[in-house]
């Protein structure tokens, strides 16, 4: 109940400066686009919203926080231009909510395999996580993406090698529960944990004090990031542009840059049709 609490008066803050900061975009002259954005993607964002207002002369104004705080945001205001949710299953929310206007996936987050620096436990792979000797910390499936993410892999891997017990062995002997993601890095990187499940992305961030060891193809599942532009943004013009900028081979570029997973073609194909979560 301290932790809701915490949570709700966090995004009652955010909330507030973003109050403050549409008021003050509405004063000042020029075209300005306004976009609601998953903390976890902010890097390649900033970078992105800074090379589209070189082209095109139009600035891009963020509000950073988890998805489902600034889904309320959203709903509360019925203002701003687009929306970046750090996974699909918020996106589905937003269009069910007839809040969306338009939406592509733009980029992937691709989950890896955290270790402590020169893997001093020997981990190859997500079946040593099932080992007594490696201690192991995962996101909690309830709260955040790469906990969900996580179980997926581990019963994918199930059914790849007909064998049974392994994401509940895992859940078992997990020894941390993340309620965000960045914690899980952080851990490896102290050392209080010998590996963990963590976005490449994040991974890229501490890439000089953990070791990364790629997680199985055949076992992987990745998450697609979506961009939509709201339905009563006074700029549907401009924000197609800027949806359409993110989603060119320059916004690949500098996804890719940031340790993020980019869209191949067949990709792209599905885009258009990507099942709801």
């Amino acid at each position: 109940m301290e932790m809701l609490k915490r949570a709700l008066f966090s995004c009652l803050l955010i909330f507030l400066v973003l109050l403050s900061s549409l008021s003050f975009a509405q004063r000042e002259k020029g075209t300005k686009l306004f976009v609601y954005c998953g903390a976890a993607i902010s890097q390649p964002m900033l970078e992105l919203g800074k090379e589209f207002e070189k082209r095109y002369n139009i600035k891009i104004e963020y509000t950073f926080a988890g998805s489902p705080c600034l889904l309320s945001q959203i709903i509360f205001t019925k203002s701003g231009d687009l929306y970046m949710p750090g996974e699909q299953w918020y996106m589905d929310q937003a269009i069910d909510k007839g809040l969306i206007h338009s939406w592509k996936v733009v980029a992937l987050f691709v989950p890896v395999i955290a270790v402590q620096k020169g893997n001093p436990k020997g981990v190859k792979s997500i079946l040593d996580f099932l080992r007594k000797d490696v201690k192991v910390g995962l996101g909690n499936k309830d709260a955040c993406a790469i906990g969900h993410i996580s179980d997926e892999i581990f019963k994918k891997a199930e059914k790849m090698l007909k064998r049974n017990g392994i994401a509940e062995g895992i859940w078992k002997k997990t020894a941390y529960m993340a309620m965000q993601e960045p914690e899980l890095g952080n851990s490896i990187k102290l050392k209080q944990l010998d590996a963990t499940i963590i976005w490449n992305a994040t991974a890229h961030r501490i890439r000089d004090s953990i070791d990364v060891i790629p997680i199985d193809p055949k076992y992987r599942i990745d998450s697609p990031i979506p961009l939509g532009i709201l339905k009563f943004s006074k700029h549907i013009e401009e924000a197609e542009k800027f949806l359409n900028f993110v989603s060119s081979p320059e916004g690949k570029r500098i996804f890719l840059k940031h340790g993020f997973g980019a869209l191949n073609n067949n990709d792209k194909k599905k885009n258009e049709s990507l099942s709801r979560r």
